[in-house]
């Protein structure tokens, strides 16, 4: 299984060995991806999480068997 990882401050990548074919489906990466977040929805289309406190939303970007998941600051 692929592993999420830090990229940025805004930003967390899964990295699937290149492989789109091996993606997982949008609400198991968000469920993985909720693991080190406070509170995260994966049912949510415009998913709101909560880091040390603070809102912010995620959009979700892949390209060629990397998931990017933007994360921004929600005013």
């Amino acid at each position: 299984m692929a592993a999420v990882g830090l990229a940025s401050d805004t930003g967390f990548v899964l990295q699937t060995a290149g492989n789109a074919e091996y993606l997982p489906p949008r609400k198991e990466f968000l469920a993985a991806f909720a693991q080190g977040c406070d509170k995260l929805d994966p049912n949510e289309s415009n998913p709101i999480i909560s880091i040390d406190g603070e809102t912010r939303s995620i959009k979700l970007k892949e390209n060629k068997g990397v998931i990017l998941a933007v994360v921004e600051k929600v005013a």
